[in-house]
């Protein structure tokens, strides 16, 4: 199974604050995101992660993490994301790649679709298919409607998706009863 998320924000402590999340300390935060990771991704399913995984970590408490969470990891490039900090998980084979954004297609009940994933919000040219996932916003703004928007573009952030990865067919699936009416 495929899965995505962004913004875990591993030991940021005033992401508590901003994003209104109900943990008492990083500690507690750190080990709920990822028990809800764990119960919901295999070690061999895959999961897109949206950038800002981290926050101001030390390499080693990095590595501790990735290596703690199930599945085969990518990262796209958030804002709080370092290249260094990204090469070296790629170079202790702790993530299969990192790109700043990443185009991809998923074949479910006999139909295409079509998704683009940035760390930042991104909108679908008018008539397109494309399904935009992104992060960055924590859900914060109106526009975005929860999670989704109108048009096809989901904030897979952990701020709106109680603090777990979304699969694939989750989101063709919610994307197709929002079409359906």
């Amino acid at each position: 199974m495929i899965f995505f998320t962004s913004d875990a924000h591993y030991s940021h402590a005033n992401i508590i604050r901003f994003c209104n999340r109900p943990f008492a300390d990083v500690h507690s935060m750190n080990k709920h995101i990822t028990e809800s990771w764990n119960k919901v991704v295999t070690p061999e399913d895959e999961v897109y992660i949206l950038g800002d995984i981290f926050f101001k970590l030390p390499k080693s408490k990095m590595r501790n993490i990735m290596s703690g969470l199930n599945g085969k990891k990518y990262i796209v490039k958030g804002n709080h994301d370092r290249t260094e900090t990204l090469n070296n998980l790629f170079n202790a084979k702790l993530i299969e790649w990192w790109k700043y954004s990443h185009d991809m297609s998923y074949e479910y009940d006999g139909k295409m679709y079509d998704f683009s994933l940035s760390h930042y919000p991104h909108y679908p040219v008018k008539g397109d298919e494309i399904i935009c996932l992104h992060g960055h916003t924590h859900g914060i703004y109106e526009h975005h409607g929860g999670y989704t928007h109108a048009t096809g573009v989901i904030d897979v952030g952990v701020d709106n998706l109680g603090y777990e990865p979304i699969s694939i067919e989750q989101i063709i699936n919610f994307i197709e009863r929002s079409k359906n009416g």
